[in-house]
């Protein structure tokens, strides 16, 4: 699913979203979760990756559009993000 991030939320985990028929999304990510940027050169990493070299920042910005792959927790019914990728 393509989103335009509209909040993002490193200390709860969370970005919130609007897809293509402007819907509010809200995914929960973790430390797990890979963010891959395919510009200027195409790199995977994890959150915890990232936060353990740059831990006061965050990959991703308002108003930017990715691509979120995700499924749902079965006990909490929330999306739960496998990766995000920005272009």
């Amino acid at each position: 699913m393509v989103i335009e991030i509209v909040k993002v939320d490193p200390k709860e985990g969370l970005v919130t979203g609007k897809d293509k028929h402007k819907v509010e999304r809200i995914f929960y990510f973790f430390p797990d979760t890979k963010f891959r940027r395919l510009t200027p050169q195409d790199s995977t990493r994890t959150w915890a990756e990232i936060t353990s070299t740059y831990p006061h920042s965050f990959p991703l910005e308002v108003d930017q559009e990715v691509l979120v792959v995700w499924k749902v927790d079965p006990k909490t019914s929330r999306k739960v993000v496998v990766s995000f990728t920005s272009y």
